[in-house]
């Protein structure tokens, strides 16, 4: 069984510290922003399912400057679902859309750069927060060791 949610809050709604109260709660519609879409995918990523997946992934909105694919909980994938994302990420780049790969594991990061979804078509980031953090600017734009082990 494979999902895919879209547009999901980065992060559950925070509660207020017992401290000095300087901290305001957790505001969702801070964390939405219209320049980014974020997609997680959750379970096997394999040829039954990457058609549908890979459909939707498609439908990238040539508005958006920015778009994550979270692959956290994707245990699995195969060669059919990775030429999907390849297809994604030349799609992103030919838009100028930057592409983020977050949370895969070794074992599916490998798949993925072997079939091109690889610096610069796509990064590599271990979290979606690290992901938006370099979107919004937060970070020098400089390669990170993730993309520097890609690459190599």
């Amino acid at each position: 069984m494979t999902g895919i949610e879209a547009e999901t809050p980065l992060v559950t709604a925070d509660q207020a510290d017992h401290g000095d109260g300087d901290r305001v709660p957790y505001d969702s519609r801070l964390a939405a922003d219209p320049d980014v879409l974020v997609y997680r995918i959750t379970g096997a990523f394999f040829f039954g399912a990457a058609g549908a997946v890979g459909a939707v992934l498609d439908n990238i909105a040539s508005t958006k400057k920015a778009f994550v694919v979270d692959f956290a909980a994707v245990p699995f994938l195969d060669s059919t679902a990775a030429n999907a994302m390849s297809r994604v990420a030349t799609k992103a780049r030919r838009q100028g859309i930057r592409l983020y790969i977050t949370g895969a594991s070794p074992t599916v990061r490998r798949v993925l750069l072997t079939h091109g979804v690889s610096p610069p078509r796509a990064r590599f980031r271990e979290t979606i927060a690290r992901a938006v953090a370099d979107i919004k600017g937060h970070r020098e734009q400089t390669p990170d060791a993730t993309d520097a082990l890609a690459a190599g």
